[in-house]
């Protein structure tokens, strides 16, 4: 899931060499996982660059948990998203959707 995170992290599009980069890890090895991340639906490729870039099934994950942990609720009204990010750690995101707040 660190390869997921990273192209997250990103914001645009990762190429294979990049990500070994990033992670210190042999480019073969990075190639391997991220073959399987975009056969399981987790990972795309981009259409103009061949960058990596999160896939189809990360959305539906996504959209997931947000109904089914009340994770949306407890971001209303905008002062409780400092206390959301200080109740789970390390990392906690959060977009407003048109339609789905």
């Amino acid at each position: 899931m660190i390869i997921v995170e990273n192209v997250l992290e990103q914001h645009k599009p990762c190429g294979v060499t990049s990500l070994a980069r990033q992670l210190g890890v042999p480019r073969a090895r990075i190639h391997r996982h991220v073959a399987n991340l975009r056969q399981s639906g987790f990972l795309a490729q981009g259409p103009v660059s061949r960058g990596y870039v999160p896939g189809w099934r990360l959305l539906l994950l996504g959209q997931h948990i947000s109904h089914t942990t009340g994770l949306v609720n407890l971001a209303r009204p905008p002062h409780r998203l400092v206390r959301l990010g200080s109740q789970w750690p390390p990392r906690c995101f959060y977009q407003d959707l048109p339609g789905y707040i």
